[in-house]
């Protein structure tokens, strides 16, 4: 639209409902994390949990975290964050015929003896993405860096068991973006005892 035509009110009210009151799916967020370089983003490892919380918390919150944010809060502790998801996911299973797809905004996890060693988030029905995800898929990942893989690259090992980093046999679990989204609130709004709000 150039630039001397005005708006009408109705024009200005649509504009104004799409861009601020319609949220983002997560799912549009998975990409490089801006200031993220040598595995590192702000002095802060970047994990594939670290990543996946970014991505939520820019979600839940409309827009990044600050390096006080994860420091002072649990989110100090992005294993046990997505631990915490676990519990409020499903487990997927290997398909009769062809890939397995997921929900696009889902976080997916390979769960080892209940503890979760990688996750990532569904970007499309069939696409994920997400960090430091080398030796996950069978197509090759970005040590500390981002990069996505499509649910063909899964390597299954039986109905209910993939193959993981260093081989190890894993299952996967996929949690909803809205419960995950709550667990990372409630993790970025728990200070850590004696730290006050940066």
């Amino acid at each position: 639209m150039p630039s001397d035509v005005a708006l009408t009110d109705r024009e200005a009210n649509f504009s104004l409902i799409n861009m601020e009151e319609i949220p983002m799916p997560v799912a549009t967020r998975v990409m490089n994390i801006p200031g993220a370089v040598g595995g590192r983003w702000n002095g802060i490892p970047t994990t594939c949990h670290f990543a996946t919380l970014y991505w939520l918390y820019c979600e839940e919150f409309g827009h990044p975290p600050t390096v006080d944010n994860f420091t002072n809060s649990d989110l100090s502790n992005p294993t046990g964050v997505v631990n915490q998801m676990l519990a409020h996911g499903r487990r997927l299973t290997r398909p009769m015929r062809g890939n397995i797809t997921m929900t696009a905004g889902s976080v997916v996890v390979f769960v080892q003896n209940n503890q979760s060693g990688h996750s990532c988030i569904a970007r499309t029905l069939n696409t994920l993405g997400g960090f430091n995800q080398p030796n996950w898929f069978t197509t090759l990942g970005v040590n500390h860096g981002y990069s996505t893989h499509h649910s063909a690259d899964i390597e299954w090992l039986s109905r209910s068991e993939v193959s993981g980093n260093r081989d190890q046999r894993c299952r996967l679990v996929a949690v909803d973006e809205g419960i995950a989204r709550a667990v990372v609130r409630q993790a970025a709004m728990t200070r850590l005892p004696g730290r006050a709000a940066g």
